[in-house]
């Protein structure tokens, strides 16, 4: 049986709402600069996350490490500035909640058969697990 590799990636996730359109919730995965939109906060969360799966097995199905995607400091700066002002949420995304914002701190995990390299492995079919996390809002 060939090995098994995990990669494990830390993800800072931030959601708020769109100043350009009334209705609508941005999502940004900083790690990546990958981001994705939806009408609801959770439904912003559900997209980032798929986008974020087919970002992370792309980039490690092709051998590269995803690090050199990083949103520009000026965004990470951001994030902090606003987890400073930020309190817990144990459910920030829960129906009928609408905070100002979500920043969300987890790990994804990614797991897959190791071959001689990525792109000889037949079918590429990670395992990708999103681990516990931890939610500020405002």
């Amino acid at each position: 049986m060939a090995p098994v590799k995990v990669h494990r990636f830390p993800l800072h996730i931030v959601i708020d709402r769109c100043r350009e359109i009334p209705g609508r919730w941005n999502a940004h995965c900083l790690e990546l600069d990958v981001m994705s939109w939806h009408d609801t906060v959770q439904g912003a969360f559900d997209m980032i996350r798929e986008a974020v799966e087919v970002t992370l097995v792309h980039e490690v199905s092709q051998g590269r490490d995803p690090s050199w995607r990083s949103a520009p400091q000026e965004d990470w700066d951001a994030m902090w500035a606003r987890m400073r002002s930020a309190r817990m949420n144990p459910a920030p995304l829960a129906a009928g909640v609408e905070p100002e914002f979500v920043i969300i701190e987890t790990m994804l995990q990614l797991a897959h058969v190791v071959g001689d390299a990525p792109a000889q492995v037949p079918e590429f079919t990670p395992e990708v697990t999103f681990l516990p996390a931890l939610a500020l809002s405002a």
